[in-house]
């Protein structure tokens, strides 16, 4: 009796690890390198191109979010 207990053990515990690595296949772990991890993220400078009617060069304004984000504090 007590070894049919062991295999009840053994085969719940088998079926939950089947069932934990299926959803894990399905679900995949962020794929970011430690470089690309949020907590290290900075934003690039953005050009913004300013639209004018003129066949004149475009003006390029360079905007630095990390500037501005540091302004809302």
């Amino acid at each position: 009796m007590k070894a049919f207990f062991i295999i009840l053990a053994c085969l719940l515990l088998l079926c939950f690890l089947v069932v934990k690595a299926i959803k894990a296949k399905r679900e995949p772990e962020s794929k970011l390198s430690v470089y690309e991890h949020p907590s290290t993220f900075k934003k690039p400078s953005i050009e913004m191109v300013v639209k004018s009617n003129s066949t004149e060069e475009k003006d390029l304004e360079p905007i630095d979010f990390n500037k501005i984000q540091e302004g809302d504090d």
